[in-house]
C-alpha cells in the first residue's frame, strides 16, 4: 500500500550526539571523582545493546566491569544483549553520575549534536512536498526534541514526547497515538529508528520499520536482525511508494 506517513526518532535518526553523549558521560563520572575510559563510539554503540539503552543502566554496568564493557561489541546481538543483563546491576555511584550527566547534557555547555541527515531541512521539506506527512514519537521530551529540531520543529504535523504517553517505548502507545491523531492506518505508515526499541514498538504498532547506520545499534547487528539499514534517513525517499 502507498505510504502517507514517515515517522521518525529523534537521537540517531535526525541528530547525531555521539559527542555530546560521551562528554556528558565523562563529565558524570569526573563528579563522582570515577575514572571512565571509553572513547565516543564506543559509548554510543554499547548504549545501542538493548539493556544499556537507558543511561543509568550503562552507567551501573561500567561501575560494575569498567572498561571491559568494550568486550560486547565483539560478540552478535544476542550476545552481548545476555552478557549486558549480567552487569547492568544497581551501584552506589550510579545516580550521583546520572545525575550531573543529565544537568551536562541539557546544559548550554554541551557540545552541540550534529543534524543528521547534513541536508536535514531539505530532506523533510522534500517529504512534504511529495505530500507524505512527518512526524515523531520520541521517548524524549518535548523541550529536548524543540531543541534538537529547532526551526524544523513546526514542519511535523505531529510530535509524541515522553509527555504524551504513559509507556514509552518499545511500547506502540505513541505511534498508535500519531497514527489515531493523523487518521493513518497502520500499513499507510513507516518508522525510521535506530535502536531494537523501535523496532519493537513498530512491530506491535504494525507499521513497516527501518533502520539506520548513523544511530547507536551497528550496521552487523543490524543485519543479524533480519535489516540492511539505510545509510541515513534521506535514503528512505528512494525507496518510498507514495
Amino acid at each position: 500500500m502507498l505510504k502517507k506517513l514517515i515517522l521518525f526518532d529523534i537521537g540517531g535518526v535526525l541528530r547525531d550526539s555521539r559527542i555530546k553523549v560521551l562528554e556528558a558521560t565523562k563529565y558524570g563520572f569526573r563528579q563522582a571523582e570515577t575514572e571512565f575510559n571509553l572513547d565516543e563510539n564506543e559509548v554510543w554503540y554499547l548504549r545501542g545493546i538493548t539493556p544499556l539503552h537507558p543511561s543509568k543502566n550503562f552507567i551501573g554496568a561500567y561501575l560494575n566491569i569498567g572498561e571491559k564493557m568494550k568486550q560486547l561489541l565483539e560478540l552478535s546481538f544476542d550476545e552481548a544483549k545476555k552478557q549486558a543483563y549480567k552487569i547492568n546491576k544497581e551501584h552506589p555511584k550510579t545516580a550521583e553520575i546520572k545525575k550531573a550527566y543529565k544537568e551536562y547534557f541539557n546544559s548550554p555547555y554541551a557540545p552541540k549534536a550534529k543534524e543528521v541527515p547534513s541536508n536535514r531541512y531539505e530532506f523533510l521539506m522534500e517529504l512534504k512536498s511529495m505530500g507524505l506527512k512527518i512526524g515523531v514519537v520520541s521517548n524524549a521530551g518535548k523541550g529536548s526534541i524543540k531543541r534538537d529540531l529547532k526551526d524544523e520543529y513546526d514542519l511535523f504535523d505531529i510530535v509524541i514526547g515522553e509527555e504524551d504517553v504513559k509507556e514509552k517505548k518499545p511500547s506502540p502507545e505513541g505511534i498508535i497515538k500519531a497514527l489515531t491523531a493523523l487518521k493513518i492506518k497502520p500499513e499507510q505508515a513507516i518508522y525510521i529508528g535506530d535502536t531494537e526499541v523501535d523496532l519493537l514498538a513498530s512491530k506491535e504498532a504494525k507499521i513497516d520499520f527501518y533502520s539506520v547506520r548513523t544511530g547507536m545499534v551497528k550496521e552487523s547487528w543490524w543485519k543479524e536482525l533480519g535489516f540492511e539499514p539505510l545509510k541515513d534517513a534521506a535514503e528512505i525517499i528512494k525507496i518510498i511508494d507514495y
